[in-house]
C-alpha cells in the first residue's frame, strides 16, 4: 500500500514539474528579465560591447511599419551599447552645444549620449515600467533606442496595433540633465509676478535618458495585445521643443493683458502679449481687475515639435507641472486644442486667438495638477487627423471650463488663477514639454531607414 501511494505521489509530482516546464517554455519572453544595476563609476573596455545581449530577428514577413524584412532594415541588427559608461576627459554636453544651433546641439547631444553604455534592464518605480535597453546609435539627427518593456509583469506591445515587441525608439534634441537641488547649472528666471526664481540642474545623461525612456514607453506602449516574438518595430519617436526664440520649434504664452473688459470680450480679443523665454510659465492664467466682473488678463500656451519621421497615427503630449494659484476657487482644468500661430516658434501676442475650441484629449483637473509629473494628454481622432501629416506638430493649451467653455470665472478683487507648466527652457531636461507619436516612416524618415 505505501508502495502504491509513493507511486502515485511520484506520478502527480511529474506531471506538476511537466505543466510547470510547459508553461515556461511559452511564458519566458513575457517575463521582465532581470533588473542590472547602473554603476556611475563601473567603467568597461572603449568600443562596442554586446556582453549578454542576444541580437533580435523580426520572424515575420515585415518589420513593423511596412518595412519589407531583409529590404531597408533588414531582418535583423546587431546590437550597439555605446562605449564606457564613463569616458574620461569627455567634455561635457553642456559646454560643447553652447553657441550651436538647433541641428548642431541635437545632433551632438545624440553623439556624445551614444558614448554610454546605456545598455541593460531598469525599473522605473515613477513610470511604473521595466526597460530593457538593446541597443543604442546616433542617427546624425536622433539618438536611436531599441527597447522591449513591461508594465508591472505585463510586456508591453508597440506599434499601431500593439504587436512588435522590441521598438526603435528615436529622441530628437534628447534631454541631458535632471532636476538636483545640489546641481551646479542653474536657470534663473522671473515669473509672472515678477518674483525672481531658480532651478538647479546636474548633467546626468544615463539617467536623463532613462527617465525620458521609460515615461515614453508608459504613453506609447499598449496591453493585451497579441506581441509577435522577436518583432522589430520603428514606429515611435519623442519630440521636443526648441528652448529661447530661435526655432525651428519652440513653445510660450500668449496673452491679452492690461484690459479692462468683460469675460465675453477679453476671450475673444487677438491678443497682445508674448513670453517665450521663461523656464515656467502659467498657461493657464486669468487676473481679475479691482471692478466687479471686470477682467485684466486671460492666457493661454502654444508649443510647437519639429517633427522629422512620418505619417502620425498616435500621439500623446505632456506637461510638467510647476505649481498652482486659485484665488477665487475657480479650480480650472486644462486641455488641448489646435494651433495655428503665424509662425512655428517665437510666437506673438496676435497668436492668442490663433487656438481653436474642438477638445484633441480629455482635460486634465485642477485638482490633478499637483505632483511636479508629467500630465498626459492622448490626442483623440480629430487630433491625430489634423497633425497626421504636420512638420511642425502645433498644439494649444486652454482651460476648457472657463475659456473655450466662455462661462466667466467667479470673480474676486484683483485675484490670480492660474495653472503652472515647466517649459522648453528649462532645456534639455527630464521635465521638459514633449511629444510622443507612433507613426508610418515616409519622407526624411524612411530614406534614414533605407540607409
Amino acid at each position: 500500500m505505501i508502495e502504491k501511494n509513493a507511486k502515485k505521489t511520484l506520478a502527480a509530482s511529474v506531471v506538476i514539474f511537466i505543466i510547470g516546464l510547459l508553461w515556461a517554455v511559452t511564458n519566458w519572453q513575457n517575463v521582465p528579465p532581470e533588473v542590472s544595476e547602473y554603476t556611475p563609476d563601473e567603467e568597461t573596455e572603449q568600443g562596442v560591447s554586446t556582453e549578454g545581449v542576444t541580437p533580435v530577428t523580426d520572424t515575420g514577413t515585415t518589420n513593423k511599419g511596412g518595412l519589407p524584412v531583409g529590404d531597408e532594415l533588414g531582418a535583423s541588427f546587431t546590437p550597439r551599447c555605446g562605449a564606457p559608461l564613463l569616458l574620461v576627459g569627455q567634455e561635457a554636453i553642456v559646454k560643447s552645444i553652447e553657441g550651436k544651433n538647433h541641428a548642431e546641439k541635437a545632433s551632438i547631444k545624440a553623439e556624445k549620449i551614444a558614448n554610454f553604455d546605456l545598455c541593460g534592464t531598469y525599473e522605473n518605480t515613477k513610470y511604473g515600467t521595466t526597460v530593457e535597453i538593446k541597443s543604442v546609435k546616433n542617427t546624425g539627427e536622433a539618438l536611436e533606442v531599441y527597447a522591449r518593456a513591461w508594465k508591472g509583469t505585463q510586456q508591453l506591445g508597440f506599434g499601431t496595433d500593439g504587436s512588435v515587441e522590441t521598438e526603435r525608439f528615436l529622441f530628437f534634441n534628447p534631454p541631458i540633465l535632471v532636476v538636483d537641488p545640489a546641481g551646479t547649472i542653474v536657470r534663473r528666471w522671473t515669473d509672472e509676478k515678477g518674483l525672481p526664481q531658480e532651478r538647479r540642474l546636474t548633467e546626468d545623461p544615463v539617467s536623463a535618458i532613462r527617465e525620458s525612456l521609460a515615461h515614453t514607453v508608459k504613453v506609447s506602449g499598449k496591453t493585451g495585445t497579441n506581441i509577435t516574438v522577436g518583432s522589430i518595430g520603428h514606429t515611435v519617436a519623442t519630440l521636443y521643443p526648441d528652448a529661447g526664440t530661435g526655432g525651428p520649434s519652440g513653445d510660450g504664452t500668449v496673452l491679452m493683458s492690461g484690459q479692462t473688459s468683460s469675460w465675453a470680450t477679453i476671450i475673444a480679443a487677438v491678443g497682445n502679449t508674448a513670453n517665450n523665454d521663461a523656464a515656467t510659465r502659467g498657461v493657464i492664467a486669468f487676473l481679475s481687475t479691482t471692478t466687479l466682473d471686470v477682467w485684466d488678463t486671460v492666457g493661454r500656451g502654444i508649443f510647437s515639435f519639429d517633427n522629422p519621421t512620418g505619417t502620425i497615427t498616435a500621439a500623446t503630449f505632456s506637461l510638467v507641472d510647476a505649481g498652482q494659484n486659485d484665488e477665487s476657487s475657480n479650480t480650472p482644468n486644462i486641455n488641448i486644442y489646435e494651433a495655428t500661430p503665424a509662425t512655428n516658434f517665437n510666437f506673438a501676442g496676435t497668436d492668442f486667438d490663433s487656438i481653436g475650441s474642438t477638445a484633441w484629449s480629455t482635460a486634465v483637473t485642477y485638482a490633478a495638477w499637483t505632483g511636479a509629473a508629467y500630465h498626459d494628454f492622448a490626442v483623440n481622432a480629430t487630433g491625430i487627423t489634423a497633425i497626421a501629416t504636420d512638420d511642425p506638430v502645433i498644439i494649444g493649451v486652454r482651460n476648457a471650463t472657463y475659456d473655450v467653455g466662455a462661462s466667466s470665472p467667479t470673480w474676486g478683487s484683483n485675484k490670480t488663477t492660474n495653472l503652472i507648466a515647466v517649459m522648453a527652457d528649462t532645456a534639455g531636461t527630464t521635465t521638459d514639454p514633449k511629444l510622443v507619436i507612433t507613426y508610418t516612416p515616409s519622407g526624411r524618415e524612411r530614406k534614414h531607414l533605407i540607409e
